[in-house]
């Protein structure tokens, strides 16, 4: 579960120096250690403040136990623009969010409350004792906050090794080239809520591309910006799309990014839902679009029979 979250950052957060990560070198148990160092903007939406910073950068260590997602990462906090009193009621405030999250991975969403909310406890920013966490809402009632802008409308919508996880991210991180992914999902248990969420997200993001039943096997090949390639990620990462066991909505959990890259021109026109019989049916989507190395080298081994 951790290496796979570590891809979906490493794609999101994919700037010079913007994602560090370094395998243990020791084992606890059977469960390795990883430390994630992450550099966040945190800015301040206020647009009446003048002469005052309203943005912050800060670096977050993540080192995750063994017992992650269960326990909570230690969380390692460092900046230029905030004094260590500030700091240090950061930090509390965060592990307070943090131990809401026990039970599903998290560091994505921590990350994301970080850059909504650490500009506001600089002093140069504000000066209210004012603290944005509070207990949150029941998540299970609270609608979907959508904030990606519709760009292009997508027509006939039909319904570890870490130096080799750090390679897969490195290669493509500018907004305005044109990439196609790769992602994997283990299940879904409300596929009629699920597969239309997806579509939404495509539609939002101007996304073009596959999502692909066969057998056990989902995947979906997405090709678009980079810029819009990272905001799918977020939302696949931090968005309710599933059920869990007793029927509540949840977060994907195991979302895989088996591959990455670049292209000159998009394959596909639109985004589409296949349900295909083999893994030869499976084959031929990526031959027809002139990624058969991709299928050969990523995609194949990761198929279930």
């Amino acid at each position: 579960m951790a290496e796979d979250e570590i891809e979906v950052l490493q794609a999101i957060f994919c700037g010079p120096a913007e994602f560090e990560v370094f395998h243990a070198k020791q084992d606890i148990g059977s469960s390795s250690l990883y430390t994630m160092k992450i550099k966040i903007k945190s800015e301040s939406s206020d647009t009446q403040l003048k002469n005052t910073q309203t943005e912050i950068v800060l670096d977050a260590i993540f080192t995750m136990k063994p017992t992650y997602p269960n326990s909570i990462p230690d969380i390692n906090l460092k900046s230029a623009n905030l004094n260590q009193e500030e700091i240090e009621k950061l930090t509390f405030d965060l592990v307070q969010f943090a131990n809401t999250l026990v039970g599903e991975v998290m560091v994505m969403e921590i990350v994301q409350w970080l850059q909504q909310n650490a500009v506001r406890y600089s002093s140069r920013v504000f000066k209210t004792e004012e603290k944005p966490y509070e207990e949150p809402e029941d998540q299970d009632n609270k609608p979907q906050k959508c904030t990606a802008k519709l760009e292009t409308l997508v027509e006939n919508v039909t319904s570890p090794d870490t130096q080799h996880l750090s390679a897969r991210a490195k290669d493509n991180c500018e907004d305005i080239g044109k990439e196609i992914i790769v992602l994997q999902l283990d299940h879904m248990r409300s596929k009629a809520k699920y597969v239309k969420t997806i579509c939404k997200w495509t539609e939002q993001l101007g996304l073009v591309g596959r999502l692909i039943f066969q057998g056990k096997n989902i995947l979906i090949i997405l090709e678009g910006t980079s810029a819009n390639i990272r905001k799918y990620l977020v939302n696949h990462r931090t968005a309710n799309v599933d059920i869990d066991s007793k029927g509540k909505s949840c977060k994907e959990r195991m979302l895989s990014v088996l591959s990455r890259k670049t292209v000159e021109n998009f394959n596909f026109s639109n985004f589409q839902v296949l349900e295909l019989k083999s893994d030869i049916d499976v084959a031929a989507v990526f031959m027809e679009i002139n990624l058969s190395d991709v299928y050969t080298s990523s995609i194949l081994s990761s198929l279930k029979h």
